[in-house]
């Protein structure tokens, strides 16, 4: 029943089609494609999940130990002293595990590897100023154990997330803090939970008034260097761009704007298809005595070159509120929507034209951090935040996401004639629109790969699973997912 039942979701649409892209081992070679159009702006939004605390973080997520189930990471605020894990179990089922002592005070932000021995950490910010990275014991652990700390300026506090970034693209991740006025700091690895004061981004001159705000990395204008944005207090925004020289960087862009206050930015992977990718940005504008808040897109138009495409104001802003940006796909269609906390609820916006964006979804609640992430790996990312007592997830349940596709089309694409290649000889997908979303499955439906954020027109998947380890002989999927089309195809790597 299960079968028939996952076949008739593909006979609504359009049949076996060919040759809308290729595969190749050795030579080009056109296969079926199982496709169907999808370019629908709706979302259909529910609630899958919601947990008896309150996280009051920035729900840094991921798989800190090793088990294939992703988590959500928090402590119960106010002051809280012990590390809160919620593991997805299944789509739509979590299980609370009191992981250990962690004194955050409820500041627990980013969440990585930064020293590469794959012993996952994350970073609280206690009172006193002082940022401190937690790790795993070991690889079946939940980072609780206190590895190193650093208080770049004696009584002040980075009053935003920070990241784990590889800014300067030299193998070594950097721990990236702002620092109130004093700047953007850079503390790169340098050995095991070993870090070293690398660079300090600040606007020249640096103004202990103008307090920095949110940072995000990407590479924006498409030169294969990656750029830092940021907002500051006092009408700035910034990007700075590692220049290809070790921890050298250089400020590409400073922007006066008519906002009093731009605290939030996030980097965006073309969200309107035009190519170029973007930066979100929310500010405060001051006007007769009131607040509201101004939404801007900026985009570049060449190498090193930005302008603002689009901007929106909205009066249902709370400038003692919690806010910020959060960036991933929540439909699934390989396309990256932004969502915004704004002191009153989340508002989730999509592009509907080259440089053009619509509320799609909203959800009214005080005080949340929203985080956009997939955390039960169906291929969309779920709208993570706080609300009232208890945090909440949501997932758009309108339509099939690419994982869930891949595992249908496990099935149903049994008939399809197989692309044969070799073990040992990558295999080329060509052709794929840049917007698409690319993964590979196993037959038994599990995720092997997922083609990189940094989209071309062709892909080689080079047999290696997300951890690197080359694959076994066997039958695989590969998952397209675009803006107008679903298509599966069939690998079969023999010896």
């Amino acid at each position: 029943m299960l079968y028939s039942s996952e076949f008739s979701v593909f006979s609504q649409f359009s049949a076996l089609s060919r040759g809308r892209c290729r595969v190749s081992a050795v030579v080009p070679i056109f296969f079926g494609l199982l496709a169907f159009a999808d370019s629908s702006n709706a979302v259909g939004m529910q609630r899958i999940a919601q947990f008896g605390n309150r996280l009051d973080n920035n729900f840094p997520c991921g798989d800190a130990n090793h088990n294939g189930r992703n988590e959500v990471f928090g402590a119960p605020a106010p002051l809280a002293e012990s590390l809160i894990v919620f593991e997805c179990r299944d789509r739509k089922y979590f299980e609370r595990i009191n992981a250990g002592f962690i004194p955050s005070s409820g500041d627990i932000w980013a969440y990585g590897d930064g020293d590469r021995d794959s012993l996952m950490e994350l970073v609280g910010m206690p009172q006193g100023g002082t940022a401190v990275i937690y790790e795993s014991s070991a690889p079946d652990r939940f980072p609780t154990d206190s590895v190193w700390g650093v208080r770049p300026v004696p009584g002040v506090v980075g009053f935003t997330r920070p990241l784990y970034t590889d800014l300067d693209q030299d193998g070594r991740s950097e721990l990236t803090l702002n620092v109130g006025g004093h700047g953007i700091w850079l503390f790169e690895n340098s050995g095991d939970n070993q870090y070293e004061s690398a660079a300090v981004l600040v606007d020249n001159p640096p103004s202990p008034l103008a307090t920095y705000g949110d940072f995000d990395v990407g590479d924006l204008d498409r030169d294969g260097k990656l750029e830092l944005m940021t907002g500051k207090s006092s009408h700035w925004l910034c990007v700075y761009e590692a220049t290809g020289s070790d921890n050298q960087y250089e400020l590409t862009m400073k922007e006066s704007t008519d906002t009093e206050e731009n605290y939030h930015v996030a980097f965006a992977n073309d969200m309107d298809h035009n190519y170029w990718p973007e930066f979100v940005v929310l500010g405060r504008w001051m006007h007769g005595g009131g607040d509201s808040m101004k939404l801007m897109v900026y985009e570049a138009f060449g190498p090193n070159q930005y302008h603002r495409v689009w901007e929106q104001f909205r009066s249902d802003f709370d400038p003692f509120g919690w806010h910020n940006i959060s960036v991933g796909d929540v439909d699934g269609d390989g396309t990256e929507e932004f969502c915004v906390a704004n002191g009153y609820g989340v508002v989730l916006y999509k592009s509907n034209g080259p440089a053009s964006y619509e509320q799609v979804w909203s959800y009214d609640t005080c005080n949340a951090f929203v985080r956009l992430f997939d955390i039960n790996s169906d291929g969309r990312a779920e709208v993570i935040f706080d609300s009232g007592d208890s945090c909440n997830i949501w997932e758009d349940t309108s339509g099939l996401g690419i994982a869930e596709f891949a595992r249908l089309s496990v099935r149903t694409t049994a008939a399809i004639q197989p692309t044969i290649a070799r073990l040992g000889m990558p295999v080329v997908l060509s052709d794929i629109e840049p917007d698409a979303a690319v993964e590979i499955h196993a037959v038994d439906g599990r995720l092997v790969c997922r083609r990189p954020q940094v989209r071309q027109p062709n892909w080689t998947w080079n047999l290696r699973d997300q951890a690197g380890n080359l694959v076994p002989a066997g039958t695989y999927f590969a998952a397209i997912r675009s803006r107008e089309r679903l298509a599966s195809l069939k690998l079969c790597i023999v010896k």
